[in-house]
């Protein structure tokens, strides 16, 4: 399962620690590279990931990991690449309304 994952910072970075946290975050990248499709950072703070997850815990595990993440605001969103998103939302629309013509009918 792919998931987009941005974090923007929220709270002040002690000086003095970005440093340590900075050494760190490289350790961590190294440890989960494979796992990333695409990583980058945003020039005012923060960054971004397209992270392969087994599912949802083993994702928020290894963000937890990650040194900046108490410092940042974070949202985590499933993706679906290509073509298989714009399938995937006809394809839950045509059932809704099927649904909702067949409840119209009683």
């Amino acid at each position: 399962m792919k998931f987009l994952v941005v974090a923007r910072p929220k709270f002040q970075i002690p000086p003095e620690m970005v440093p340590m946290l900075s050494d760190a975050a490289k350790q961590w990248y190294s440890r989960h590279e494979s796992k990333l499709e695409s990583f980058g950072n945003f020039a005012a703070g923060g960054g971004y990931g397209v992270v392969e997850a087994e599912d949802e815990e083993t994702l928020f595990r290894s963000l937890w990991e990650m040194p900046f993440i108490p410092f940042s605001e974070v949202t985590v969103d499933p993706i679906w690449p290509g073509a298989g998103a714009f399938d995937l939302f006809r394809d839950t629309v045509q059932q809704m309304l099927s649904a909702m013509q067949q409840g119209g009918a009683h």
